[in-house]
């Protein structure tokens, strides 16, 4: 049986700015869980915690340690060493998780029920400068490759200063497949715009550039669950819109937070459902796909 907890320390401020507190936080995740819950729901949770909020610094837990024994969890052979993660897979772990000062959610690109095989595929659009009309076009730039070979995709904001474009899977191709598609894409962008796009990751080298960061897909790694919160001051929220919306209402990455996302889901609700995305045959399209 789940036993029952009590929030701790709820008005202790977590973001200075609005004085968005640690209530306001475990509130916010509450409220948001039936959407979050169903991207996030048996993906193991990598939780960054800011215990004196986000002026202080926080840290990264990927071990399930000290969690309650009524929250799900998983062990994972990561490389050499197992790692015990925690999930999030009803409104009550989400709302205990949130209690532990955790402010922002990473999750991994695969669900428990099969582990070697994403159902995600994801480029995270990382600019050089603070220029997020540059990020825009490569997003379009992206996607209207990837419609070149017969793929849609969906598009989040960040909550950062990027946007994620994302490819839903079936859970029938390995990580490596997936990475080596994920990189040759990335590298056909990059030489057709090489003013405007690179694979440099380190930023001093970039000279402006967008990086289309296509590492993430691999088994290890993370990136940042839709509807998260960020911890940046304004508590901005990784936002899945439209691809309508891009450029148009949505204007930069920071656009969505705590402040106005109830205002958002109350009118558009799951708006990813509205893409409609239909990828028949994907997995031989990766396949397939040489450069």
């Amino acid at each position: 049986m789940r036993a029952p907890f009590a929030p701790t320390h709820v008005n202790k401020v977590m973001y200075p700015k609005g004085r968005i507190t640690k209530g306001d936080v475990i509130e916010y995740y509450v409220k948001i869980s039936p959407l979050f819950l169903k991207y996030a729901k048996f993906h193991p949770l990598t939780l960054q915690r800011y215990p004196q909020g986000i002026l202080k610094p926080g840290f990264f837990q990927k071990h399930a340690d000290a969690i309650p024994d009524w929250i799900d969890r998983v062990k994972i052979k990561m490389k050499t060493t197992p790692v015990t993660f925690v999930l999030a897979n009803k409104k009550a772990d989400l709302a205990y998780l949130a209690n532990l000062n955790t402010l922002v959610f990473h999750s991994a690109l695969f669900s428990v029920k099969k582990q070697k095989y994403p159902d995600m595929l994801i480029w995270d659009l990382d600019p050089s400068v603070d220029d997020f009309d540059m990020v825009i076009d490569v997003a379009f730039k992206l996607k209207a490759f990837l419609e070149e070979l017969g793929i849609q995709s969906l598009i989040k904001t960040t909550g950062s200063k990027g946007v994620h474009i994302q490819v839903p899977l079936n859970q029938r191709l390995t990580f490596p497949v997936v990475h080596d598609f994920s990189e040759s894409v990335a590298q056909v962008l990059a030489e057709r715009h090489p003013k405007l796009i690179t694979l440099e990751p380190y930023k001093k080298n970039r000279k402006g550039r967008v990086l289309i960061d296509y590492k993430r897909n691999f088994f290890s790694q993370t990136a940042v669950t839709a509807y998260s919160l960020r911890a940046i001051p304004g508590a901005p929220i990784a936002t899945p819109i439209l691809w309508k919306e891009l450029g148009r209402t949505v204007t930069f990455a920071q656009q969505f937070n705590i402040g106005n996302i109830d205002a958002r889901i109350k009118k558009v609700g799951d708006i990813w459902l509205k893409e409609k995305v239909r990828n028949p045959g994907i997995h031989n399209k990766i396949i397939k796909f040489k450069i």
